[in-house]
């Protein structure tokens, strides 16, 4: 009993280190390095993509130092939002730093897309320049117009990250089709991870309902065929229909009672008429 007391005690001192200010303080450095490390990895990849089509020595390092940084980031950010606390699985479901961290992390063993670096690269960019304006830059001009930067194209700046989200699935699928190396588990995994985008994020849903829109312009369009718009209309009908927080087991029973009571009203309305019906005519 001692012995699991004393493993108690050091685990407690442990955490109590890991929280304290001055660790604290070392974990926002570390922090703020893994962006810069992101931009800057970002930066030697993308200058290996175009010169030697990312087939690089020096290219595939850059890209797996892209993702381990940006899994330390994400993983930091967690860490200081919980207190070193362990949070449920529904609760870290809707955190944006455990997506794209566990996206990060799946990424650091796939194969290279230049595609899938730009939500991350967004990401520390937009974080470093409020590090800039806040910290190394405050009270001046700099300072005002990153701010109004942000302020001005921050929700732009999502939506472009969602709509590189899509184009990734899109390429993931087609890779797929062509039978490339690891494809099929890389189209999965990020199956997964969409699907929690789906809904979690209102700015993912948002940009689903105008691809949904665009797309069906061009499928009634009188030049398609009938029977593509017919196809197109139950496609449409299903993700209009679709559920997008079943995710949460809650609010998965919620959406089934009621459903459920939906379905008994219908009932009681199509008994009661009915009956109404049998009165009147069979008298």
């Amino acid at each position: 009993m001692s012995s699991v007391q004393n493993q108690a005690n050091k685990s407690a001192e442990i955490k109590q280190k890991l929280l304290s200010p001055q660790v604290s303080q070392v974990l926002k450095h570390v922090w703020r390095a893994a962006h810069a490390a992101v931009l800057a990895f970002a930066v030697i990849f993308t200058l290996s993509f175009i010169i030697f089509k990312g087939g690089s020595l020096v290219g595939q390092i850059a890209y797996r130092g892209l993702f381990l940084s940006a899994t330390t980031v994400y993983t930091l950010s967690l860490f200081q939002r919980f207190q070193g606390q362990i949070p449920s699985f529904y609760v870290l479901l809707r955190m944006d730093s455990f997506q794209y961290g566990s996206l990060a992390f799946f990424w650091l063993f796939t194969r290279w897309h230049l595609i899938k670096i730009i939500p991350f690269v967004f990401f520390s960019g937009m974080h470093m320049a409020e590090y800039v304006a806040d910290e190394l830059k405050p009270g001046t001009k700099i300072s005002d117009d990153i701010h109004k930067l942000v302020s001005e194209h921050g929700a732009t700046l999502y939506r472009y990250t969602a709509w590189c989200n899509i184009t990734i699935f899109v390429r993931l699928f087609i890779d797929c089709l062509l039978l490339r190396h690891g494809s099929t588990v890389s189209l999965f995994v990020f199956a997964l991870f969409f699907r929690i985008r789906v809904a979690y994020s209102p700015v993912t849903q948002q940009v689903i309902k105008d691809l949904l829109g665009h797309i069906d312009t061009l499928a009634n369009n009188p030049k398609v065929p009938a029977k593509v718009q017919s196809y197109w209309a139950q496609i449409k009908n299903a993700l209009e229909n679709y559920e997008p927080t079943s995710l949460d087991p809650k609010a998965a029973r919620e959406h089934i009672a009621r459903l459920k009571a939906l379905r008994e009203k219908e009932a009681l309305e199509e008994k009661l008429a009915e009956e109404k019906f049998e009165k009147e005519h069979y008298k």
